[in-house]
């Protein structure tokens, strides 16, 4: 039962992500966004975890490679794209879109490390991804026939593939590295790579964000519950159970982004 918990956890605090990213897109651009984000996420985190960190040193550092992959896609592109998307995709959008995820994982994973896929896997992944559709077009076929793409939904796509590499790599980290401590190591190592990225953001824009006190309780959350709270639980599921099983609670994080947004906006 705790893997399951675990996912359920993380796709409760991720399912708020695109809601609240999408709410003030207007207020922030998505590169400072996820600076801040990933910027807090490490400054609370590393003080609870760096002895563990400097413990398994000499292990993680045979897999920094590894991490630092990880901490790309995962901290560095993902969340930057899917903010960029949601500057001009609508939440329902970018949801539809990243809940193909679940199918690219299947096919990535077996493009990668072989291996059969199973019917029932691809039957349950389909009917899934079909009860999403259903209720973001709210079961009316004219919205799906409405359905346009767009730029933002080409940089949803983008996120999509990231976080389907991140998924599937994940597997390959060595069961032996303390899952915090990993979890720090691509924090800090995306965090590093998004330095550089926010950098020029600010040369090209030439001021910063007015960081509001509601701005930094959304930034707050992002970093707590969606960074800190969601990857753990994520990453240590993933660890625990089958790969066909987290991929089902990717659909279910989908589908509750689907309804707290119809609940918030309707």
């Amino acid at each position: 039962m705790l893997p399951y918990l675990f996912l359920l956890i993380a796709v409760l605090s991720w399912s708020g992500n695109y809601v609240l990213a999408g709410g003030i897109h207007q207020q922030i651009m998505p590169v400072p966004l996820n600076f801040f984000r990933w910027l807090l996420a490490c400054v609370l985190l590393l003080p609870f975890v760096a002895h563990k960190v400097a413990a398994q040193w000499p292990l993680i550092r045979k897999h920094l490679a590894l991490l630092s992959i990880l901490g790309f896609f995962s901290v560095t592109a993902f969340n930057t794209l899917i903010y960029q998307a949601l500057q001009t995709n609508s939440v329902v959008n970018t949801v539809l879109i990243n809940a193909t995820t679940p199918i690219i994982i299947i096919f990535l994973s077996r493009w990668m490390f072989g291996g059969p896929i199973g019917v029932l896997e691809i039957s349950g992944t389909l009917l899934s991804f079909s009860g999403i559709i259903v209720i973001l077009i709210r079961a009316d076929l004219q919205n799906l026939v409405d359905f346009q793409l767009a730029v933002g939904d080409c940089w949803a796509f983008a996120a999509v593939l990231c976080w389907s590499f991140y998924s599937v790599l994940l597997k390959r980290l060595p069961g032996a590295i303390h899952p915090t401590g990993a979890m720090a190591v691509m924090f800090v190592v995306g965090f590093a790579m998004l330095l550089p990225v926010y950098g020029v953001e600010r040369l090209l824009a030439g001021t910063g964000p007015s960081l509001t006190p509601a701005l930094w309780c959304s930034v707050l959350y992002l970093a707590v519950f969606a960074s800190i709270v969601g990857y753990w639980c994520w990453n240590r599921a993933v660890e625990m159970v089958a790969s066909r099983i987290f991929r089902t609670f990717d659909l279910v994080a989908h589908r509750l982004s689907c309804d707290f947004f119809f609940f918030k906006f309707r």
